[in-house]
């Protein structure tokens, strides 16, 4: 095979591609053949979709590798959140890339966020019903989980479903949650939502004088 003259071209292929500057005949041969299949396969049209990626146009082809002398037709492509990227045709064509990275990256944040109430009124009250039901350093768990109050194993477990009961209960901001029976847990059969003065009636602590027949 004839090495690359000074003028940058290889005369067995009539290119300036340093690939094919190589001594060895097989190598050379390789990289011809699949320069020609390259060629000969479709472009990928503009305006294709492939999960977020929109293609715009095509790109200069990759050289995936340091050393490796397989070329990738490539496409020009812009994500649905914005981001222009270049991505190889195989990969739009198999599937295995449908955004610039964005889409792993809500999925991750999804899994990691499953209400999106934790900074919401609602998530600190059934912090703190758990928290003085379960957790010996709280200030008032002596009169709470210290005297045998206990939060119901549903409450205790999943936030969803306490929100889920206490918005079909009539839950609303300046609400508290309050128990029907002091002496026992909290757990929906047990548990209302009251205004300050309704929870502040019904303490433990409160003692009740009949007078004239009336409480």
């Amino acid at each position: 095979m004839e090495l690359r003259e000074e003028s940058g071209a290889c005369q067995s292929c009539k290119t300036r591609d340093r690939l094919c500057a190589r001594p060895d005949p097989v190598m050379h041969m390789f990289v011809v053949r699949r320069r020609k299949k390259l060629m000969l396969k479709a472009r990928i049209e503009n305006g294709t979709r492939f999960g977020r990626l929109v293609v715009l146009g095509p790109a200069p082809t990759m050289i995936v590798g340091i050393k490796c002398t397989c070329h990738k037709r490539s496409s020009r492509c812009r994500c649905d959140c914005g981001k222009e990227v270049i991505v190889a045709d195989s990969q739009l064509r198999s599937g295995k890339t449908q955004s610039c990275g964005c889409y792993r990256y809500d999925q991750l944040r999804k899994s990691n966020t499953t209400h999106n109430e934790s900074k919401t009124k609602l998530y600190d009250v059934w912090l703190h019903v758990i928290d003085r039901c379960t957790n010996p350093k709280c200030k008032d768990y002596a009169r709470y989980g210290g005297r045998g109050i206990t939060v119901c194993s549903d409450w205790l477990e999943s936030y969803e479903k306490f929100a889920k009961w206490a918005k079909e209960n009539g839950y609303k901001p300046g609400l508290s949650i309050d128990r029907i029976d002091n002496n026992l847990g909290y757990c929906p059969e047990n548990c209302k939502f009251a205004s300050m003065k309704e929870q502040s009636n019904n303490r433990s602590s409160n003692h009740q004088i009949i007078w004239n027949g009336e409480t």
